[in-house]
């Protein structure tokens, strides 16, 4: 189960973080508490935090959210040794052995290349290939298994789908071991359908802290683990009716209906379909919710969000304004505000209302 826990103030969303594990502790008391963040910062803060509440801290493991998918990986598959491999730097090395390097690159550059240029080029290709095992693994799967699949594609995207395959047939060759994020995603939802996963190789619950996480891959992730542990995730945000947000609601339920029934493939294939219905639309609507919040990622991050399975709970503790700055905060939080735009002055006035 996924439980959702909304606030504009982070201390707020660790109060109830505490509450939970100490209300419910969990049934092995030699266990850790999960808390996944973006970095160390947080969990120094967070460290400090509990310590100053409740005067000491213990039994929790922090981790970052890639290193616990892993961790899990390798519950799944014991070959799963480390994503070493697929980090960046070795990746540019995997392509620059590969012998006829120069006739696949001659899209990119048609220029007699130095060996200079050609390791720009390959670390450029390998960050490339970084970003699609983690923003389109959909794709990776699909070039490691029908290499002809893009066939009436652009010279670019077939240049990059050869390469993907000689870099996993080179591997293969030398006898490596070339799992990754992208294929150990697939066999992770099979697993899953199929029952064939030990609910015991999975922590109790999680507790995930920080909005940096929500992209495609890191949602099908948590929302095949949800079905066999708690998912606690603090995520914050300003306002407490964020389905305004939206441009079409209704769209998007049944956009969300279908996204259920669907496989991985269709997931990102009409996400990256329905961003851009946003982005169409973003532009066109005359509305002060869309100066205030964070653009174009604000409205990625609550698609990704409204796209899955879960319980929300806001945490908005909105005290009684003293001064215009906290008026002004509580009406955003409120989105009790609308917009003025002055043509003569070019520019947009908020008018509070009381």
């Amino acid at each position: 189960m996924l439980i959702l826990y909304k606030s504009y103030n982070l201390n707020l969303l660790v109060e109830k973080a505490c509450s939970i594990f100490i209300t419910n502790p969990l049934s092995d008391p030699l266990e850790n508490e999960i808390f996944i963040t973006p970095n160390k910062q947080t969990d120094h803060w967070i460290k400090i935090f509990i310590t100053k509440k409740y005067s000491i801290i213990s039994n929790i493991k922090f981790l970052r959210l890639n290193k616990f998918f892993w961790k899990i990986f390798q519950r799944i598959n014991t070959n799963c040794y480390s994503n070493i491999e697929f980090e960046k730097y070795y990746l540019t090395w995997k392509i620059m052995n590969i012998k006829d390097i120069k006739n696949l690159t001659n899209v990119i550059s048609k220029n007699k290349l130095k060996s200079e240029e050609l390791f720009e080029i390959a670390s450029f290709l390998s960050k490339c290939f970084e970003k699609y095992l983690l923003y389109r693994p959909d794709w990776i799967q699909t070039w490691e298994n029908n290499p002809k699949y893009h066939k009436n594609t652009d010279p670019l995207v077939k240049s990059y789908e050869l390469l993907w395959a000689t870099i996993i047939s080179n591997m293969k060759n030398k006898n490596q071991i070339t799992w990754n994020y992208s294929n150990l995603l697939f066999l992770l939802q099979d697993v899953i359908t199929h029952k064939k996963l030990n609910i015991n190789q999975f922590p109790s619950r999680i507790f995930i802290f920080g909005n940096v996480f929500l992209t495609p891959y890191n949602i099908i992730m948590l929302n095949s683990i949800s079905k066999l542990c708690s998912i606690h995730f603090f995520y914050v945000t300003p306002y407490q009716n964020e389905e305004q947000m939206l441009l079409n609601q209704i769209k998007l339920k049944k956009h969300k209906l279908t996204m259920i029934k669907k496989n991985i493939s269709y997931f990102f294939n009409e996400t990256e379909k329905y961003k851009q219905l946003l982005d169409n639309t973003i532009n066109k609507k005359n509305n002060i919710n869309d100066t205030l919040l964070w653009n174009k990622y604000r409205y990625e991050q609550y698609l990704l969000l409204s796209l899955i399975n879960k319980k929300e709970i806001n945490i908005f503790n909105i005290k009684k304004p003293i001064c215009l700055l906290q008026k002004i905060q509580r009406n955003i939080i409120k989105t009790n505000f609308y917009k003025i735009w002055n043509n003569n002055k070019k520019k947009i006035m908020i008018k509070i209302k009381k």
